[in-house]
C-alpha cells in the first residue's frame, strides 16, 4: 500500500474469528507456533516443496496425457491397453476426464467401466464416455436443439433440391 500511495485502511472483519481465516491466523497459528517455534519458517519451506511438486506432477500428467489420448475427429479415444500399464491409472484417467466435466468420483466410475461390456457408458454434462472394444472413447453430448437447428440448413436446401428437380 506504502509503495503505490494508497492509504492504510483497517477492515474489522479481519477482526472476527467467525472467519475460518481468521480463526487460523488468529487463533491456531500463535498456538502452533508457540509449541513448535520453527512452525512457521518450516511450513513456509513445506509450501515451496508443494508447489515445486505440483510443477512435476502437471510435467508428467501432460506426458501421460499426450501418451494416451488419440484425437479421431471431434472424440478422443483412451486404449485400454495402454491405460491398464500406466502408474497410477485412476489419477491419469482423472486428469483426462475432468476438463470435460467429470468428478473425481466418476473417474473412479470409469475405471470400472473398464471391466464391463462393450456399449457401457456413463456421462457429465457435457461428454459421455462410452466403452467400445478396446477403447474408452469420450464424445461430447450435442444437445437434440443444436442437432436439429444445424440440420435447417441441409434441409432447406434439400427442399430446394426437390422442387429444382421435381416439379410438376
Amino acid at each position: 500500500a506504502q509503495t503505490n500511495n494508497v492509504p492504510f485502511r483497517h477492515d474489522a472483519s479481519n477482526d472476527k474469528t467467525t472467519y475460518t481465516r481468521n480463526f487460523i491466523r488468529h487463533e491456531m497459528l500463535p498456538l502452533l507456533e508457540s509449541r513448535f517455534p520453527e512452525f512457521g519458517h518450516r511450513m513456509t519451506a513445506n509450501i515451496t516443496r508443494w508447489q515445486e511438486a505440483y510443477l512435476l506432477y502437471e510435467e508428467r500428467v501432460a506426458f501421460y496425457k499426450k501418451k494416451l489420448m488419440q484425437w479421431r475427429g471431434m472424440d478422443v479415444y483412451i486404449p485400454l491397453r495402454k491405460l491398464e500399464q500406466l502408474p497410477a491409472r485412476g489419477t491419469l484417467l482423472y486428469e483426462c476426464l475432468h476438463p470435460y466435466g467429470f468428478s473425481a468420483d466418476q473417474a473412479q466410475e470409469a475405471l470400472r467401466l473398464m471391466e464391463q461390456q462393450s456399449g457401457a457408458q456413463m456421462e457429465s454434462a457435457t461428454h459421455r464416455l462410452i466403452r467400445h472394444r478396446d477403447f474408452l472413447i469420450l464424445t461430447q453430448i450435442i444437445p437434440l436443439v443444436v442437432f436439429i437447428c444445424s440440420c435447417i440448413p441441409f434441409i432447406n436446401n434439400f427442399i430446394v433440391f426437390l422442387n429444382i428437380h421435381f416439379r410438376t
